[in-house]
């Protein structure tokens, strides 16, 4: 069995990158794996191939204008 891996928001784009990147290559069980982020800085520095890092949504703070 495989695994597809998804991590949403910071803490589990680096859950992500750190299951695929501790799989043995004997046994591989990470079938893919991809990152989903609203802050494109810290999906750049994670350790998941560029075509499987996603950046969506707003980066700006509301000013609280309605």
């Amino acid at each position: 069995m495989q695994l597809a891996v998804l991590g949403v928001g910071g803490a589990g784009g680096r859950v992500a990158a750190r299951l695929a990147a501790a799989e043995s290559e004997d046994r591989p069980y990470v079938a893919t794996v991809a990152a989903f982020d609203t802050d494109p800085e810290a999906i750049a520095d994670l350790d998941v191939p560029q075509e499987r890092r996603h950046a969506f949504g707003t980066t700006s703070r509301s000013t609280g204008d309605a």
